[in-house]
């Protein structure tokens, strides 16, 4: 926020400032964008806040219709610095959308705002507030769990036997966790959904099913393996820690295991698929191609496998074609490739929790890879 303005500095806006923030902030799609655009660019974990996003919007709203004066006292401390940064910044969006140009401050990305999803056995849809604690219910309205934060944990014991399944989906920019109803710990990482029961059987294989990438730290219950099918794989352990990427648009699905010992096996047509299980140790990846089937194993480093559960970002020996799906699903943004030979090219790199402005200016500098944005895109030229 380096371009703030006088105004901000001295906690006051005038009336006109107000009236326009009050009309735009109306909108409930123009507060999702706003809140999008402050938790990406700024890190500012509105969650944290003890007066909520909403508290925060409202408490700005009725205070701009009743007394139409400055901020000040309005709130203090972080809050205060909360409710400033919406107030700068929404001012700031509106300016640039009245001049027809969907980028933020200084030609800052905004990414579209999606919440998480909870879909019940009957269809039922729920956004998951990552801010809030409340119950979580099955479609017959029985209590099976609690969402704290950004984790859902399923109860382990409930009366009912009738196996009912939820869906999970998280979207470009996020991130969640799980604690399934026999313990197993699940991290899930952006564009992911997960297919699990709410309780698993007692005396049955425990299954879930997942599309995108997940870390698992699996509960031990040796009579009875935990298995997950990704796509065309299917991994089976009994008690153990591994990292599972399976993204439609890739084209293999990757097993890396950290603990422990898993077995893989294709479910392809392919006459050259290999479905015998394949064993895998802690230390090696598991590699298959959706093209035939065959699974291949590597010793590989797995910190660098699972580095996006701490926010980071590891490329190694990966092409730069990949390294842009990857940055898409890291900060839900669109990125346009128009350099084919580019895309094939290798890259080693490592970020922490930097914007997307950073990683593209390493890039430019370090290996001359010029961008621009335009339209809300990032455009490799």
């Amino acid at each position: 926020m380096e371009n703030l303005n006088p105004g901000l500095f001295a906690e006051a806006l005038n009336t006109e400032e107000y009236d326009v923030f009050h009309r735009w902030l109306s909108d409930p799609k123009n507060r999702s964008t706003l809140e999008a655009y402050i938790r990406i660019q700024h890190d500012l974990n509105l969650a944290v806040i003890d007066c909520d996003w909403e508290m925060a919007c409202n408490k700005v709203m009725k205070h701009i219709h009743n007394e139409k004066r400055p901020v000040r006292g309005m709130v203090t401390g972080w809050k205060r610095y909360a409710v400033a940064s919406i107030v700068f910044l929404t001012i700031s969006l509106i300016h640039q959308q009245d001049h027809h140009t969907p980028q933020g401050i200084d030609g800052a990305l905004i990414p579209e705002y999606t919440p998480i999803t909870l879909i019940l056995e009957n269809g039922q849809k729920e956004a998951i507030d990552t801010g809030a604690v409340k119950k979580i219910r099955d479609s017959r309205g029985r209590l099976i769990g609690i969402q704290n934060g950004l984790q859902i944990t399923y109860n382990r014991a409930t009366a009912f036997e009738e196996i009912e399944y939820h869906t999970l989906q998280v979207p470009y920019g996020n991130q969640f966790r799980l604690q399934l109803s026999d313990g197993t710990k699940v991290y899930l990482n952006a564009g992911t959904s997960l297919r699990y029961p709410v309780k698993f059987p007692e005396d049955g294989d425990r299954k879930v099913f997942l599309e995108g990438e997940a870390y698992f730290d699996v509960a031990a219950n040796d009579p009875y393996p935990f298995m997950v099918n990704a796509e065309l794989l299917n991994i089976e352990v009994t008690g153990t820690e591994f990292n599972v990427s399976a993204y439609p648009e890739d084209k293999t699905t990757e097993v890396v295991l950290v603990e422990g010992t898993v077995e893989l096996s294709a479910d392809s047509s392919s006459p050259e698929a290999e479905t015998s299980p394949t064993a895998l140790s802690a230390g090696y990846k598991g590699s298959l191609s959706k093209n035939n089937g065959i699974i291949k194993r590597e010793k590989v480093n797995t910190s660098a496998y699972v580095a996006w559960m701490n926010g980071e970002l590891v490329f190694r020996n990966l092409a730069f074609s990949d390294i842009l799906k990857k940055l898409e699903r890291h900060y839900n943004i669109r990125i346009i490739n128009q350099n084919t030979a580019l895309g094939k090219e290798l890259f080693n790199a490592s970020f922490g929790k930097e914007p997307i402005e950073d990683l593209l200016e390493y890039f430019n500098e370090a290996h001359a890879i010029d961008y621009r944005i335009e339209d809300n895109q990032i455009i490799i030229q």
